[in-house]
């Protein structure tokens, strides 16, 4: 899915929370306002409920999460807050029959391909993907650790394994 601009929207305060990388999808609260990847994530599965998320990442831009959802008949692009806390705007497309197809051979959510990559490199989720590599379907999920350094750790969609 290409990416889009889309304009800025102030963020929303956190009722709390955690911050990826300082407990993630479960740890530590997160400073109000402080990039929470795994609330983005929550907040637009609920905006577009019984879809499943295929792409993640934090627009320095638009100080947004984007968030690309799929549906059974629809894509859902949202842009959450940057704390997570509420979602900025909405727009849908025509399902990608592509997309359809690898998340459903996808057995491991992008919430549970997040905790595990958080396992491996110490940091924040910057970035979550679902994607083809050498013919294996995998979530790439890029972490960011607090001196700036990004490490991108890949889980094997079907199995849940670290695969780098």
């Amino acid at each position: 899915m290409a990416p889009s601009t889309m304009p800025s929207t102030s963020p929303g305060m956190s009722p709390g929370g955690s911050a990826p990388g300082q407990g993630g999808a479960g740890g530590s609260p997160a400073a109000q306002g402080e990039p929470n990847a795994s609330a983005a994530l929550l907040t637009a599965l609920a905006a577009v409920q019984g879809g499943d998320a295929m792409v993640l990442d934090f627009r320095n831009g638009t100080q947004a999460w984007r968030v690309d959802v799929v549906g059974a008949d629809t894509d859902y692009r949202v842009l959450v807050s940057p704390d997570g806390s509420k979602v900025l705007e909405q727009h849908s497309r025509a399902a990608d029959p592509e997309d359809r197809s690898q998340l459903g051979q996808a057995k491991i959510t992008m919430a549970e391909a997040m905790a595990t990559a958080q396992q491996q490199a110490s940091g924040q989720v910057s970035e979550a993907s679902l994607d083809k590599e050498n013919g294996k379907i995998v979530w790439k999920i890029e972490v960011t650790s607090t001196d700036g350094q990004s490490t991108d750790v890949l889980i094997d969609a079907v199995s849940g394994e670290t695969v780098k």
